[in-house]
């Protein structure tokens, strides 16, 4: 039986969550995942300038993974921190 220690990603591109976040990392860990993942985010998004029509889909598709993953775990971080003030 789950113990509730790792939470899943949302599975948007599938059907099954295969990604999940350690809901006891520390809250220092959780939080540099999130920023590299949204860095990542804008710096591909940046790179689209001048691109050609044909490149945006794939870009886009990753920056919006990479930001989803971002926003799970910072969904994370406030459950977490809503334990420790609430």
């Amino acid at each position: 039986m789950p113990d509730g220690r790792f939470c899943p990603l949302d599975a948007e591109f599938g059907k099954l969550n295969v990604l999940h976040i350690d809901t006891h990392a520390p809250l220092p860990d959780l939080l540099q995942c999130t920023e590299q993942r949204l860095r990542l985010a804008r710096n591909l998004l940046a790179s689209l300038e001048g691109a050609d029509t044909c490149d945006l889909r794939p870009v886009a598709e990753a920056a919006q993974l990479l930001l989803e993953d971002a926003c799970g775990v910072l969904g994370q971080v406030d459950k977490a921190l809503g334990r420790w003030v609430g």
